[in-house]
């Protein structure tokens, strides 16, 4: 039997416009992303609860000392918390990057998974605060 749960850990952006990127380790084939926003400090916002997420896809560098090359954004609009969002999508890299409109939220956990619904672990985290490695704590 299947049961929802809320994850208690997340990734805390904390500025606009932060990012984080995880590494998958090699070229995986991207079919649906889901993740769970939870608690929005609504004190310095004109939004309710309406964020704006920008998930991109990347593959390797071209040179050893740059960025990793990132593709078209998917831009998500999301209205509520403590509920799992997602989308689907047919993207092929080795990483993700995901950008916040504002900060001052969670997202609580992020899960992606191929074409065969296999879920797709990352091993590294790059950039984004200290919190970013808890999108797959649980």
């Amino acid at each position: 039997m299947f049961l929802p749960y809320a994850p208690e850990y997340g990734w805390y952006p904390e500025e606009a416009q932060e990012s984080v990127i995880l590494d998958f380790g090699e070229t995986q084939e991207f079919h649906r992303v889901n993740f769970f926003l939870g608690w929005i400090d609504r004190r310095d916002s004109d939004s309710e609860v309406e964020r704006n997420l920008t998930f991109s896809f990347g593959n390797d560098a071209e040179t050893a000392d740059s960025e990793p090359v990132f593709g078209e954004k998917t831009e998500r609009t999301v209205e509520s918390v403590f509920d799992w969002d997602g989308f689907y999508t047919e993207e092929t890299g080795r990483y993700l990057k995901i950008t916040v409109d504002e900060g001052n939220f969670y997202m609580e956990e992020l899960a992606c998974f191929d074409v065969n619904q296999r879920l797709l672990k990352p091993v590294a985290v790059y950039q984004g605060n200290a919190s970013a490695p808890s999108l797959f704590d649980e």
